[in-house]
C-alpha cells in the first residue's frame, strides 16, 4: 500500500481545498451509486492491467473545469505480485486435481494442464515486472491530470510525499512510482527519490490492538464470513466450477477451499500469459 500527497504553492489552508475533496467524495458516491458502472471491473485483487488506459464510466479523476486542484491525497494499491508463499502449494494442489480428474476434451483443462506451474515460494508476492510498468504508467496518468500538484518544482522542494508500508512489493511499488513520476518530469538527474515506511498507518491492523483482540484473536469475529464459505451461493460456485472442468463435485471438499485455489491459479495463469489474448481471454470468461 502506498500513500501519497502533494500540495499546489501556497495552497495552505484555502476552502478551495475542501471543496475539492467534497466535489471528489460526491464524485465517487455519485459513481458508487444506482447501477454501479464501475463494480464489474474492480475487486480486492483486481489487476491494473486489466482496467485498460481508458477511464471507466463514473471515475473520471479530473475536477470541473471552474475547479483548481489544491491537494491530492491517494492511497494506491501495490502492483501485480507473484503469488504468496502461502498460496503456492495450494495452486500446485489444484493444478494437480485438473490433470488428474478434469475433462481432457475440455479447451480450458487442456489449457491448464498445458500450463507449466513454475511459481515456488521463494517468489512469496514479490512485485512483478509488470507491477512495475503499472506503477510507472499509474504514475505518468496521475501527473498529467494533475499538472499543476505534480511538478519537477513541487518535487524538488518535498511537497510530494510518498508513504509505504514495509512489504517489499509495496516499497518496490513506491520506487517504481517515483520512476515513472521522475521520467514524466524529466528529472534524469535526481537519486531516486524519497519516501517514508510507515505500519502503523498503512498497515494498522497489526498495531490496533482493539483490532487484534476483538477480530485476529477472535474465533468467533468471522463467524458470517464462514457461514457464506458453506452456504448455497458457494455451493453452486463450486458446483458450476466442477462443471466447467468436468470434474465431479465429489473431489471438490466441502470447506469450498478448492473453489478459491482455482481462482488463484487462474488468475496467476493469466498473469503469467498476459501476452497471449487467446490464453487471457479463456480464463477471463472461466
Amino acid at each position: 500500500m502506498l500513500r501519497l500527497s502533494g500540495a499546489a504553492p501556497g495552497a495552505g489552508a484555502r476552502s478551495r481545498c475542501s471543496l475539492l475533496l467534497l466535489w471528489l467524495g460526491i464524485r465517487l458516491c455519485s459513481a458508487s451509486s444506482g447501477r454501479y458502472p464501475w463494480a464489474e471491473h474492480y475487486g480486492t485483487k483486481s489487476r491494473y492491467e486489466g482496467l485498460g488506459a481508458e477511464p471507466l464510466p463514473g471515475t473520471s479523476w479530473l475536477a470541473p473545469a471552474n475547479c483548481t486542484a489544491l491537494h491530492l491525497n491517494a492511497v494506491v494499491r501495490h502492483g501485480t505480485r507473484y503469488p504468496t508463499r502461502k498460496n503456492v502449494p495450494r495452486m500446485r494442489e489444484i493444478h494437480q486435481l485438473i490433470r488428474e480428474q478434469g475433462d481432457q476434451g475440455n479447451s480450458l483443462v487442456q489449457a491448464l494442464v498445458g500450463w507449466h506451474m513454475w511459481y515456488n515460494e521463494r517468489m512469496d508476492g514479490n512485485l512483478h515486472p509488470l507491477g512495475t510498468s503499472e506503477m510507472v504508467r499509474l504514475a505518468k496518468q496521475l501527473a498529467t491530470s494533475f499538472p499543476a500538484l505534480f511538478t519537477a518544482r513541487a518535487y524538488r522542494e518535498s511537497r510530494l510525499k510518498f508513504l509505504t508500508s514495509s512489504k517489499h512489493r509495496c516499497v518496490n511499488s513506491t520506487r517504481s512510482f517515483i520512476q515513472g513520476l521522475e521520467s514524466h518530469l524529466n528529472l534524469r538527474d535526481q537519486a531516486g527519490g524519497q519516501w517514508e515506511v510507515n505500519d502503523r498507518l498503512l498497515r494498522f491492523f497489526d498495531h490496533c490492538q482493539k483490532f487484534i483482540n476483538r477480530v485476529e484473536n477472535n474465533n468467533t469475529a468471522l463467524h458470517q464470513v464462514e457461514l457464506f464459505k458453506r452456504g448455497p451461493e458457494m455451493e453452486r460456485v463450486m458446483r458450476n466450477m466442477g462443471k466447467k472442468l468436468g470434474i465431479s463435485p465429489e473431489a471438490l471438499t466441502t470447506t469450498n477451499a478448492e473453489s478459491l485455489q482455482l481462482i488463484l491459479l487462474c488468475s496467476f495463469v493469466q498473469l503469467n500469459a498476459f501476452e497471449n489474448t487467446e490464453l487471457t481471454t479463456r480464463f477471463t470468461a472461466f
